[in-house]
C-alpha cells in the first residue's frame, strides 16, 4: 500500500497535509467526492485539512501489497487511512558546496509533545 511505502514509523496512515500531491490525487480517487475535492483545495491553497474533512474521507480499502515473493496480501486490517497528523516524520537532509555533498535520512517520532530522532542514517552516493 502506497502509504506504508511512504511512512517510515507508524501505522502507514496516509496524511493529507504532508504527502505528495499526485500521490494524494491517486489515494483520493475512490474516496468521498467533495471531501476529497475539499481536501485538493486546501492543499493547493497551502492550508492545513481540518479534521472534520479526513472524517469524511473515510478508509479505503487496499487492493493488495506484494510481498518480497510477489504474493498479494489482504485483510481486514490492510486499509488506507487518512490523517491530518503524524506520530513520525522522515526527512532527506542534503548538504553540498563545490567540494562536497552529504545526504542523511533522519527519521523523528512525537514523544511528549517534542519531536526526537530515533534514526540519522548517511546516505552514500
Amino acid at each position: 500500500i502506497l502509504c506504508e511505502w511512504i511512512t517510515v514509523v507508524g501505522p502507514g496512515d496516509l496524511n493529507v497535509n504532508t504527502c505528495p500531491m499526485d500521490l494524494l490525487k491517486e489515494a483520493l480517487s475512490d474516496a468521498d467526492a467533495t471531501a476529497a475535492h475539499e481536501c485538493i483545495l486546501l492543499r493547493e491553497e497551502s492550508k492545513p485539512v481540518p479534521d472534520d474533512v479526513v472524517m469524511r474521507l473515510g478508509e479505503l480499502p487496499n487492493l493488495g501489497q506484494v510481498n518480497g515473493n510477489n504474493n498479494v496480501l489482504t485483510g481486514d486490517d490492510n486499509k488506507i487511512r487518512f490523517t491530518n497528523k503524524s506520530l513520525a516524520l522522515g526527512l532527506l537532509v542534503e548538504v553540498s558546496n563545490d567540494v562536497m555533498n552529504r545526504r542523511w535520512w533522519i527519521t523523528l517520532v512525537r514523544k511528549h509533545g517534542t519531536w526526537v530522532i530515533i534514526e540519522k542514517r548517511r546516505i552514500y552516493p
